[in-house]
């Protein structure tokens, strides 16, 4: 299964929101009860050091939108999303472990030490993410192998006659063929999806038209062309 980079930065970017909202109401309410009496300093740039940087990114590539039609593997994109819960699960657990301190540890302490056990993590999340999300050439992309067999998955399960005829268009790169089907059969419906299919087929004219001229780089040519098929990916299967 693939998904396309752009939706991986939606649901990445919940799930940091979701957890930097009660980490940082938390640490506001335990500042003003003045757990951090002295120390507000550095609590702040704790919770600023640990949480902002990967926030900062994820806000970033969502803003700029930089290479959209780049996929990966649904699995790959698991891990990243477990590992990112992980880590902001350590750094609640991390916060709520440190405002009593220790009899033989002072809070301010507490913050040094856990730098140790959170900076390796974050420093990990920041890399994969640019890499991820700035990089032209990302890591973990899938190549046109992979979007193959994505497709050859798709239209083994149960399809219909029509359905199986558009998967057979797609796999031998006959994107004529693709469309007529796709227009024979949503010819008669003025839906969302009907204007879909003449959507993607000005996008892969477009595309055609570049690639033509040479006017394209080939490897974002072959990533635009990936995002077509992954749409056309999904009309197939509402048909």
């Amino acid at each position: 299964m693939l998904i396309l980079l752009k939706d991986t930065k939606r649901f990445l970017l919940w799930l940091w929101i979701g957890f930097s909202i009660p980490i940082l109401l938390l640490m506001l309410v335990q500042t003003i009860s003045g757990k951090y009496a002295a120390i507000e300093g550095t609590a702040w740039a704790w919770m600023a050091v640990n949480l902002f940087p990967v926030l900062a990114l994820l806000l970033g590539g969502a803003i700029l939108n930089k290479y959209p039609g780049k996929l990966i593997q649904v699995f790959i994109f698991r891990i990243i999303w477990i590992f990112s819960f992980l880590y902001l699960l350590l750094l609640l657990m991390t916060l709520l472990g440190m405002t009593a301190g220790t009899a033989n540890q002072s809070i301010e302490a507490y913050f040094q030490q856990s730098y140790k056990w959170l900076l390796p993590f974050q420093i990990l999340l920041v890399a994969t993410f640019f890499l991820l999300y700035f990089k032209k050439r990302a890591i973990f992309q899938a190549n046109e192998k992979i979007l193959k067999s994505h497709i050859e998955k798709k239209a083994k399960k149960n399809t219909s006659i029509q359905q199986q005829t558009a998967y057979e268009h797609l796999l031998s790169s006959d994107y004529d063929g693709l469309f007529e089907s796709l227009r024979n059969h949503f010819k008669d419906n003025s839906s969302q999806d009907h204007n879909a299919s003449i959507v993607i087929q000005s996008r892969y004219n477009e595309w055609k038209q570049k690639t033509d001229m040479n006017t394209i780089d080939p490897s974002d040519a072959q990533i635009d062309l990936n995002q077509i098929a992954l749409s056309a990916v999904s009309l197939i299967e509402r048909m």
